[in-house]
């Protein structure tokens, strides 16, 4: 585990909630994610969700849109369990899913709260500016735009993760939308990214 522990550069107590987290996964797999992925754990989803962390390292306000089984969301409120200023916003529509995201929270501590709604639904009715915007494998870069244009088009900014047809995302975009781009090549996966967008304006 001190291999495992000094690889995603968390700290000894991190882990130990990021171990319960898995082995709450794996009772619940059936419910939250599917159960071929759980063997790359810590590589596919947890070292994926920490690149987060590493990009935005003084940030202690996120939004998971669509959270699912919690990557990145979850496992950044894990991280960051220990930072009084911290909160970690899930929102997740599945009741199922969010019974489990409860329960991780409930047994790790975890800086988190859980929206049991539509992403649409919670921002609609949310009008503060969020501080960050994540989602992994929710849906198309033009559809998250449509979704956070009220946050990203005021001070917030994105990370969303990306496999490797971003490019063609990202130019489904152009005729529509404004924004400041930074690509991240992800740390885990080649063919993969992190997308940080912010300043995101409709073009007229």
């Amino acid at each position: 585990m001190n291999t495992l522990r000094q690889q995603l550069g968390v700290s000894r107590e991190t882990l130990k909630r990021l171990d319960i987290y898995h082995q709450l996964l794996l009772r619940w797999q059936q419910k939250t994610i599917s159960s071929s992925t759980l063997a790359d754990f810590w590589t596919r989803h947890i070292a994926d969700s920490l690149q987060c962390i590493a990009i935005m390292p003084d940030k202690y306000q996120w939004t998971d849109i669509g959270a699912g089984a919690g990557f990145p969301g979850l496992v950044l409120a894990i991280v960051l369990a220990d930072k009084q200023e911290a909160n970690v916003r899930l929102i997740e529509s599945n009741n199922k899913k969010c019974a489990f995201l409860r329960t991780v929270i409930r047994e790790t501590g975890a800086c988190a709260e859980v929206f049991p709604v539509r992403a649409e639904n919670f921002i609609k009715t949310n009008n503060s500016t969020e501080e960050m915007v994540c989602a992994r494998a929710v849906m198309s870069l033009d559809e998250l735009f449509e979704l956070c244009e009220p946050w990203l088009g005021n001070r917030s900014t994105g990370l969303f993760h990306k496999g490797r047809n971003y490019c063609r995302e990202l130019e489904e975009t152009h005729d529509k939308w404004r924004f400041d781009l930074i690509e991240h090549k992800s740390a885990v996966n080649q063919d993969s990214v992190v997308l940080e967008v912010s300043g995101l304006q409709r073009r007229s």
